[in-house]
């Protein structure tokens, strides 16, 4: 009797054992199916020289991930900085909502001239790793280049640049194929900086031999992919030499530091950014349509500016932050932006009556970025541009979830597959912004110009309320 008693038992446990064990092995198939997402942040790499890549047979992995994708120019924000692209991209919204427009040394005004000001924040606004982790799973992060924008949600990041090629690379590709393959990772960002080696096609055999190499990286990433993971390759940016320089100092000299009961002064260090300051009271106390007329003004004033000796302005575009910017921090970032026409450079870290006589004064940020779509239903061979800010619904829509009702961002429709489409409604809540004091300048339109600059306007918006 005992005998069969314990023969009982230990097959009972037997079959607990076998039974949790098929569970596991169950569980671990089906995570294994669960779409993962792998971004790859591949900043100042141009966009040109993928289209001459695509057709050198020394970089197979990225003509195949072309081939087999969608890719499309991406217009980018402004300030032109890591911090504001990237933000942007993993919240789908602008930086007038995230509040994140640099991580910038910004100037303030002293009885001896302007002094250095650290000004740096983190977003307001969840981070996409956040919103696909609200259910559980994890995110990693590798080198960061927002460092100090609310990564405690991911289960940790590397600290590795990656611009000493190759060792650092390798480096990395094992931290991150070691959180890739964890059962419960959802989204993995890696940031490479291959300007110094992916800036200018190679021609020489020694850049042949590190294209081959750099192309087996890519070849990396891919060999990480299961059938149902997204792939993205994303670059927010450019950067070009000048041998013209722009200073601001100099610049607000001539046009007068002061206007309409405000003064002017450099909204940062870098490029040609503008802040206004009232003389008199706080900056949130004045009327919108007050400080819309004198950004209005400013922007006038640097449009019609020329560099002594010269004819045309050294700008290509100017803008106020009311083109640029709508959410309750909107009046945080810059009141007038000008973009510098390709071989100038604009700084106001240089002293007034400061003059650059080398023929190569530096390099400056260009406004233009790129995506590359790769697996699961991304349309094959397709081309669709797209804006920054629609990096995060793509990904929330391609993994099921609903696009928050707060984000500025779109599905990039031209990157997905008519019959995925058309099977998958895109689905949006009516979940706002945090809550957030000071709730300024919002503009109900500002969305529809964003879909518009994109090219999304024409034909009903395919997506239901929740």
């Amino acid at each position: 009797m005992k005998v069969a008693k314990i023969k009982t038992w230990g097959t009972t446990v037997i079959a607990v054992f076998v039974v949790a064990v098929a569970i596991a092995i169950i569980g671990a198939y089906f995570r294994q199916l669960r779409p993962k997402v792998l971004i790859v942040g591949v900043d100042y790499v141009p966009f040109d020289f993928l289209m001459r890549t695509s057709q050198d047979d020394r970089w197979p992995t990225l003509n195949k991930i072309m081939r087999e994708g969608t890719h499309g120019r991406m217009k980018v924000v402004l300030p032109v900085n890591k911090e504001s692209e990237w933000n942007t991209a993993l919240t789908g919204v602008n930086p007038g909502k995230h509040g994140v427009f640099a991580a910038r040394r910004g100037w303030r005004k002293s009885a001896t001239g302007y002094e250095l000001t650290q000004v740096c924040g983190e977003s307001k606004t969840p981070l996409l790793n956040k919103l696909l982790t609200r259910d559980g799973g994890e995110s990693f992060f590798t080198w960061i280049p927002f460092p100090n924008i609310g990564m405690a949600d991911s289960i940790g990041y590397a600290t590795t640049m990656t611009t000493d090629f190759p060792g650092s690379r390798i480096q990395e590709m094992s931290i991150v194929r070691e959180a890739y393959r964890r059962p419960m990772t959802k989204i993995v960002c890696l940031f490479w900086y291959p300007r110094n080696d992916l800036s200018e096609f190679p021609h020489s055999d020694t850049s042949s031999v590190c294209a081959n190499l750099r192309d087996q990286h890519f070849n990396d990433v891919l060999q990480m992919l299961s059938v149902n993971d997204l792939l993205l390759i994303v670059s927010t940016r450019l950067e070009r030499g000048c041998d013209r320089f722009v200073n601001v100092n100099d610049m607000l000299s001539e046009l007068g530091e002061s206007l309409d009961g405000f003064v002017i002064r450099p909204w940062s260090t870098y490029g040609a950014y503008f802040e206004l300051c009232p003389v008199n009271g706080d900056k949130n106390d004045i009327p919108a349509d007050v400080l819309l007329d004198v950004r209005k003004k400013l922007a006038e004033q640097i449009r019609n500016y020329k560099l002594p000796g010269e004819t045309e302005s050294p700008f290509a575009s100017v803008h106020t932050a009311n083109e640029l910017y709508q959410g309750p921090y909107a009046r945080s970032g810059p009141d007038v932006v000008a973009i510098p026409k390709e071989g100038y450079y604009a700084s106001a870290s240089r002293p007034t009556g400061f003059e650059k006589t080398s023929k190569d004064v530096g390099s400056t940020e260009i406004p233009e970025g790129f995506y590359i779509a790769y697996g699961g239903p991304i349309a094959k061979g397709k081309t669709a541009d797209a804006w920054i800010g629609d990096i995060a619904p793509t990904i929330l829509y391609l993994l099921g979830q609903p696009i928050p009702g707060y984000m500025d961002g779109d599905v990039i429709r031209g990157a997905i597959s008519d019959d995925y489409l058309k099977s998958h409604p895109i689905r949006r809540t009516d979940e706002k912004l945090p809550d957030a004091p000071n709730v300024i300048e919002i503009d109900s339109g500002f969305q529809e110009r964003q879909l518009r600059d994109a090219g999304y306007l024409g034909g009903a918006r395919q997506e239901n309320k929740e």
